[in-house]
Protein backbone atom coordinates (compact mmCIF):
# COMPACT_ATOMS: atom_id res chain seq x y z
CA UNK A 1 0.00 0.00 0.00
CA UNK A 2 2.80 2.46 0.86
CA UNK A 3 4.50 1.97 -2.50
CA UNK A 4 1.24 2.60 -4.36
CA UNK A 5 0.52 5.72 -2.29
CA UNK A 6 4.01 7.13 -2.93
CA UNK A 7 3.65 6.44 -6.66
CA UNK A 8 0.27 8.24 -6.68
CA UNK A 9 1.80 11.14 -4.70
CA UNK A 10 4.58 11.54 -7.28
CA UNK A 11 2.17 11.23 -10.20
CA UNK A 12 -0.14 13.97 -8.87
CA UNK A 13 2.78 16.30 -8.14
CA UNK A 14 4.44 15.76 -11.50
CA UNK A 15 1.19 16.33 -13.41
CA UNK A 16 0.48 19.68 -11.72
CA UNK A 17 4.09 20.85 -11.94
CA UNK A 18 4.30 19.93 -15.61
CA UNK A 19 0.96 21.52 -16.46
CA UNK A 20 2.22 24.86 -15.13
CA UNK A 21 5.73 24.71 -16.62
CA UNK A 22 7.63 23.88 -13.45
CA UNK A 23 10.91 22.02 -13.01
CA UNK A 24 11.13 19.61 -10.07
CA UNK A 25 14.35 18.64 -8.30
CA UNK A 26 14.39 15.96 -5.63
CA UNK A 27 16.44 16.58 -2.52
CA UNK A 28 18.49 14.03 -0.65
CA UNK A 29 15.74 13.68 1.96
CA UNK A 30 13.22 11.02 1.03
CA UNK A 31 10.18 12.39 -0.87
CA UNK A 32 11.15 16.04 -0.64
CA UNK A 33 12.03 18.42 -3.39
CA UNK A 34 11.94 21.92 -4.78
CA UNK A 35 10.18 23.19 -7.85
CA UNK A 36 10.98 26.28 -9.89
CA UNK A 37 8.57 28.20 -12.09
CA UNK A 38 9.13 31.13 -14.39
CA UNK A 39 6.28 33.14 -12.85
CA UNK A 40 4.90 33.24 -9.32
CA UNK A 41 1.37 32.88 -10.72
CA UNK A 42 2.37 29.51 -12.23
CA UNK A 43 3.64 28.36 -8.83
CA UNK A 44 0.39 29.39 -7.14
CA UNK A 45 -1.71 27.67 -9.82
CA UNK A 46 0.32 24.47 -9.47
CA UNK A 47 0.02 24.57 -5.66
CA UNK A 48 -3.76 24.91 -5.94
CA UNK A 49 -3.94 22.07 -8.48
CA UNK A 50 -1.84 19.83 -6.22
CA UNK A 51 -4.05 20.54 -3.20
CA UNK A 52 -7.20 19.77 -5.21
CA UNK A 53 -5.72 16.61 -6.68
CA UNK A 54 -4.61 15.36 -3.25
CA UNK A 55 -8.06 16.07 -1.84
CA UNK A 56 -9.77 14.07 -4.63
CA UNK A 57 -7.01 11.50 -4.39
CA UNK A 58 -7.67 8.07 -5.73
CA UNK A 59 -5.53 6.82 -2.84
CA UNK A 60 -5.12 3.14 -2.02
CA UNK A 61 -7.58 2.04 0.65
CA UNK A 62 -6.47 3.06 4.11
CA UNK A 63 -3.75 5.42 2.87
CA UNK A 64 -3.51 8.93 4.27
CA UNK A 65 -0.87 11.36 3.10
CA UNK A 66 0.01 14.80 4.36
CA UNK A 67 1.22 17.47 1.99
CA UNK A 68 3.11 20.65 2.76
CA UNK A 69 3.60 23.33 0.14
CA UNK A 70 5.47 26.57 0.70
CA UNK A 71 5.84 29.31 -1.89
CA UNK A 72 8.93 31.48 -2.03
CA UNK A 73 9.25 34.24 -4.60
CA UNK A 74 12.99 34.96 -4.59
CA UNK A 75 14.83 34.44 -7.86
CA UNK A 76 16.86 31.25 -8.09
CA UNK A 77 19.78 31.09 -10.49
CA UNK A 78 19.58 28.37 -13.14
CA UNK A 79 22.40 25.91 -13.71
CA UNK A 80 22.97 23.38 -16.44
CA UNK A 81 21.97 20.59 -14.05
CA UNK A 82 18.80 22.28 -12.79
CA UNK A 83 17.73 24.56 -9.97
CA UNK A 84 20.09 26.32 -7.61
CA UNK A 85 18.69 27.95 -4.50
CA UNK A 86 20.17 29.06 -1.22
CA UNK A 87 16.75 28.90 0.40
CA UNK A 88 15.58 25.45 -0.60
CA UNK A 89 13.82 24.76 2.67
CA UNK A 90 11.47 27.72 2.15
CA UNK A 91 10.33 26.27 -1.16
CA UNK A 92 10.22 22.64 -0.11
CA UNK A 93 7.33 20.37 -0.80
CA UNK A 94 6.76 16.83 0.23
Amino acid sequence: MVGAAVARHDELLDEAISRHGGVRRLLEEEHKGVVAFTRASDAVAAAIDVQRAFHCGGWPEGATLKLRIALQTAKSPRRDEGIASASRSAAALG
